[in-house]
């Protein structure tokens, strides 16, 4: 809560020598892992996640810990068999609806990520990363002119972050790169930590 990842890394470590076989100290140190990016004790965080499983095969937490580490790693389908687990348990929040859909993605299951975009995508109050998701929702399914329509009618409206997500999927839909490297310095323009426009560019 206080954002002191160290002290909490530190709290972890003693707790796993305490009560290194307890559930509840299993599961946080694999969501610590996931949030630091860092191996505690010299496991990861996919390692506490299926240490818990292996006790509990419906552990939600666990679960979303996985499905998101494998995700970060582009272990696809590993991360599809996490989260498609996790959505048959309970309803999935929206942060875990998108991990669904870039996964779906990754794995070419369009007609499941746009199933799943349906439920949580509205023209006219989708949040910025709804947004983006559904352009490139729309760029995997090869409706371009559609995305490209979309992603014009929102640039006027959009200031800062969104209007730098909105040049960067602009920039994938580019003709030449002339005009690619235009959008991704808009892009950066935009928001200079940007870091999939940094990539590209």
């Amino acid at each position: 809560w206080n954002k002191n990842i160290t002290a909490a890394l530190a709290s972890i470590q003693e707790a796993l020598k305490l009560y290194n076989d307890h559930t509840d100290v299993l599961i946080l140190a694999a969501e610590l892992a996931a949030l630091s990016g860092q191996n505690i004790n010299g496991l990861t965080a996919s390692d506490f996640a299926s240490a818990v499983l292996e006790k509990q095969p419906d552990n939600a937490r666990a679960l979303a810990v996985l499905a998101k580490d494998a995700a970060k790693k582009k272990d696809w389908q590993k991360a599809y068999d996490a989260v498609s687990s996790l959505g048959r348990l309970q309803s999935l929040s929206s942060e875990h609806t998108l991990l669904y859909v870039q996964i779906c993605l990754a794995l070419k299951k369009n007609r499941e990520a746009r199933e799943l975009l349906e439920q949580i995508y509205s023209p006219d109050t989708a949040d910025e990363r709804v947004r983006q998701w559904y352009i490139r929702l729309l760029i995997a399914e090869g409706k371009k002119n559609e995305a490209a329509s979309l992603i014009e009618f929102l640039i006027p409206k959009s200031s800062g972050k969104m209007k730098s997500i909105l040049y960067y999927e602009r920039s994938r839909l580019a003709a030449d790169d002339s005009l690619e490297l235009a959008d991704l310095r808009s892009s950066l323009t935009s928001n200079p930590r940007n870091e999939e426009a940094l990539y590209d560019l």
